[in-house]
């Protein structure tokens, strides 16, 4: 599945034509695949959009919204499934999409025409709630809305949940359906008593939040935290549990297999007495990440910890789903992790260290976690590849701009709209972190970040005594930086041939990704 994806995503390949013309074959291939899986991977997400634009002439700004336009997008089995399972990340479809939304609001009591396209409406509920709700809002739909909640609970009350089939979708497409004064009601209700067409909505948008809302007070502490930027971290992940993730689709793999991509025949140290594997997942977020490395490594025991409680019902609920039991969660920074006197044979910390206010200190931190002869897989922010982010960050610092949700979505309309901004946008669009609300909030309003240079990651290992075992160059990079370096293209083995290719990542977003031994004792002459 990988290597389709990326054969799909690269525009310079024989599949480029896909992302050109509407193509039969391919749309009905996709069909099938999110049909099957309920979901589609994000390279072959926006093959869809795209087949979808190309295929209905969405492709301009200026597309009418009508009522044959509607039906026909209706009727597009592929639509359908992209928005329901998935998160669009196309510009063009997005624009349309919140036309049509607009445009379904203002028929809200056309209740033939909104039979005609109902599976479209379903669609955009589910797709709303995928996003966090991130689509530009006008003030005109804000009292539109704010109103139509109070139709809502008025018809829930007075004549229960089968009378508020209607205004329950239209209410869905803009809030969130498990914060309206009447969930309580809505959840109390058999799913019976909703349209079979509803249920799967119902669930995702109102019970599984409950859910995690259940699994939030129980999520264990190791101590409260200490560092004041720690403090506002946490604060913005309570708001914002992130990634944003709605289906695991990666094929699991063992650290053993993952290593030898980056550099085949290196093996770690067997373990000491045949003990299972102990690993740390520091800074597990919303759960995928964790749930990758349980999957892919059945015989550890693995410790996953955030600071975000919510975070964490989100990964508690989602490992629910997949039937793991080899993950114990905990919140807590990880500027605290020594307080448990453990060590592990493996550590994982991907896109944590630079939201630390003292990050050499945390480095530190996992290293001393770290048994001699263990591996480790960082992802940190690079320098050259956040110049975007860093600009943009910049103009919302100046300008004062907030992190309430009606803040993140009227700047990012902005973005979209404004002209001064308009040979911007194209970088964004290639980011996913620019399409869902959290994300957003993520990328561009994070209250800590920091950014690395190769020679700054290179001082640290070196510093801590660790060694570069070598680097993961994300699919998208990877025809950059052979143009650059083609021994690194196929595998960075020292911090000379990293900086070689570093200048590949300026515009990218990615980060750096890579792993990292510690020697044992007797390595180092000890």
């Amino acid at each position: 599945m990988e290597t389709l994806q990326e054969r799909f995503h690269d525009p310079s390949s024989e599949w480029a034509k896909y992302h050109k013309e509407f193509q039969p074959v391919c749309h009905a291939a996709l069909t099938a695949v999110a049909r099957h899986s309920g979901h589609l991977p994000n390279n072959l997400c926006r093959l869809a959009a795209r087949q979808v634009c190309v295929r209905h002439g969405l492709g301009r700004a200026d597309v009418p919204v009508t009522a044959a336009l509607m039906a026909a997008i209706s009727e597009d089995a592929l639509c359908g499934l992209m928005l329901t399972g998935s998160i669009n990340f196309s510009l063009p479809l997005e624009r349309f999409l919140t036309g049509a939304r607009r445009y379904l609001l203002g028929r809200r009591k056309e209740r033939e025409f909104l039979s005609r396209v109902r599976p479209l409406l379903i669609a955009l509920a589910h797709q709303g709630f995928n996003n966090e709700f991130v689509w530009a809002v006008t003030d005109e739909e804000g009292q539109v809305v704010s109103v139509l909640g109070e139709e809502l609970g008025t018809i829930l009350r007075t004549g229960g949940v089968m009378t508020a089939e209607l205004p329950l979708l239209l209410y869905s497409l803009y809030r969130p359906l498990a914060a309206h004064p009447e969930a309580d009601m809505l959840a109390a209700a058999p799913l019976s008593h909703f349209a079979a067409d509803l249920h799967t909505l119902i669930v995702r948008a109102l019970l599984e939040p409950r859910r995690e809302a259940e699994l939030r007070e129980a999520v264990p502490a190791l101590e409260e935290v200490q560092d004041r930027v720690s403090r506002s971290v946490r604060a913005q992940y309570e708001e914002s549990p992130y990634p944003r993730w709605l289906k695991f689709t990666r094929e699991p793999q063992s650290i053993e297999s993952r290593l030898r991509r980056v550099r085949p025949g290196f093996a770690p140290p067997t373990k000491p007495g045949g003990e299972p594997r102990h690993i740390l997942v520091a800074g597990c977020g919303t759960g995928r990440h964790s749930l990758s490395v349980a999957l892919g490594n059945p015989d550890a025991k693995i410790l996953a910890v955030d600071l975000s409680s919510a975070s964490l019902a989100y990964a508690m609920r989602m490992t629910e789903r997949y039937g793991v039991s080899n993950i114990q969660f905990l919140q807590g920074d990880l500027l605290a992790l020594p307080r448990l006197g453990r060590k592990f044979h493996h550590i994982e910390c991907g896109g944590v260290l630079h939201h630390i206010r003292d990050h050499a200190a945390a480095w530190a931190v996992l290293s001393g976690c770290l048994h001699p002869g263990g591996t480790m897989r960082i992802g940190v922010y690079s320098k050259a590849a956040r110049l975007l982010v860093s600009h943009l960050r910049a103009c919302i610092q100046q300008e004062g701009v907030g992190v309430a949700p009606a803040e993140v979505r009227r700047f990012r309309a902005r973005l979209l709209t404004e002209p001064a901004w308009a040979k911007l946008v194209p970088l964004l669009e290639e980011s996913n972190d620019f399409f869902s609300l959290s994300m957003t909030r993520d990328l561009l309003f994070h209250v800590q970040e920091y950014q690395y240079t190769v020679s700054e990651i290179e001082n640290i290992v070196q510093g801590l005594g660790l060694e570069l075992v070598g680097v993961h160059h994300p699919s998208g990079l990877r025809g950059r930086i052979k143009s650059k370096d083609a021994a690194a293209s196929t595998g960075v083995r020292t911090f000379a041939q990293w900086r070689a290719c570093e200048a590949a990542y300026v515009g990218s977003l990615e980060m750096f990704q890579f792993w990292l031994h510690k020697k044992e004792p007797a390595s180092l002459g000890l």
